[in-house]
């Protein structure tokens, strides 16, 4: 399990190669565990009134999740090798999925957010199903 979340720092600008079920998965899960804990802390730390505490972990997060952007898109691709799609999809999906969420963060109409809120459900949605794919069966 480490062996794959070091294998994520290790390989964060490689686009060309593999990555299993478990190499994808490990990581994520691990990420996501992190940014719970440490959102729930800063939660609870600003509820008791340890403002200045919070803003902290909440930037924590942010650095966080900025450190980890390429390297998460570099791991999805790799998936998405795995699992016998194109990198060009793989980014394609990214792509409109982060578009649709800027348009709708900034979108004032409740209709026209509602658009972009599920194309951006419909693209996590094929991002999930692919990432979950078992291995294509000619790679190994």
């Amino acid at each position: 399990m480490l062996e794959d979340y070091k294998a994520f720092w290790q390989y964060y600008i490689d686009f060309k190669g593999e990555s299993t079920r478990q190499n994808f998965w490990v990581p994520m899960i691990i990420h996501i565990i992190v940014v719970f804990v440490v959102a729930l802390l800063g939660l609870m730390s600003f509820l008791t009134g340890v403002v200045a505490l919070s803003a902290t972990l909440f930037a924590l997060i942010g650095l966080f999740l900025l450190a980890t952007i390429i390297p998460t898109i570099a791991l999805t691709v790799r998936r998405f090798h795995d699992a016998g799609r194109t990198t060009r999809s793989a980014l394609i999906l990214i792509i409109v999925m982060l578009l649709s969420w800027f348009a709708f963060d900034l979108s004032r109409h409740d209709a026209l957010a509602i658009v972009f809120a599920l194309i951006m459900l419909i693209c996590f949605i094929l991002l999930l199903i692919t990432t979950l794919r078992p291995t294509k069966q000619d790679s190994r």
